[in-house]
């Protein structure tokens, strides 16, 4: 391949990277009971391989937006997260 035309690949696959911003096909999950957090392509319903839980919820923010974020602001999102939304905890009478 010529470097004109390499180039042009480049640069086509920038635009579109521009045009696609923020309409990424991955989703962050986030589950309700252990703030772990998953990014999936396809899957609608998503488990937490970390505690169990059956349904993560979706995160409110884009795949984009979680893949610029370092160890510690997603630690602070998960926490954040979970203290908006109260966990539900079964009561175990004894």
């Amino acid at each position: 391949m010529s470097l004109a035309g390499l180039e042009n690949m480049v640069l086509n696959s920038y635009r579109l990277g521009i045009e696609r911003k923020g309409k990424s096909m991955m989703k962050v999950f986030i589950c309700p009971q252990c703030g772990w957090i998953r990014t999936v392509s396809r899957r609608k319903k998503v488990e937490c391989y970390k505690c169990g839980e059956p349904e993560m919820a979706q995160a409110k923010i884009t795949y984009d937006e979680y893949s610029g974020m370092n160890p510690k602001e997603r630690a602070d999102y998960s926490t954040g997260w979970l203290y908006i939304h109260p966990r539900n905890v079964k009561e175990q009478h004894v």
